[in-house]
């Protein structure tokens, strides 16, 4: 099974357009769903649908397609994720102290650290928090 590192740009510019008279999505979007996979942690394997029991082999570990993996951490992969699907109903600039105290330091934030507010939001909605 030949493998490659799901996002790399190389394939995109490999995989040309998107499609032919006899199938939709073409090579390209394959690349790129594999390519959004990869953002939560999955690898990808793209294989000939006309092989026979092509699934059935996959599943039993044989080597067949393209192993698209993902160079993503599960937990890194997690928080983009989130970043990718979650709305945010507010958006808080923080002071360098405020920031260094939750990014490096894993501290809460007081409201002291917050100098700038947009939004309206209530407790427990997702927010923003933007360095100076």
């Amino acid at each position: 099974m030949q493998t490659a590192t799901a996002g790399d740009p190389a394939l995109e510019a490999m995989a040309g357009g998107a499609g032919s008279a006899l199938a939709r999505g073409g090579m390209l979007t394959k690349i790129l769903a594999a390519k959004r996979a990869a953002r939560s942690g999955a690898s990808t394997v793209i294989a000939s649908g006309r092989e026979a029991d092509v699934l059935t082999r996959l599943a039993a570990g044989e080597a067949v397609g393209t192993a698209l993996i993902a160079a993503t951490a599960s937990l890194a992969a997690r928080k983009q994720w989130l970043a990718d699907h979650v709305r945010l109903a507010g958006k808080l600039t923080l002071d360098a102290g405020a920031v260094r105290a939750l990014a490096r330091e894993g501290k809460s934030l007081l409201p002291i650290g917050v100098v700038a507010v947009e939004g309206d939001f209530g407790r427990g909605e997702v927010v923003g928090c933007l360095a100076p």
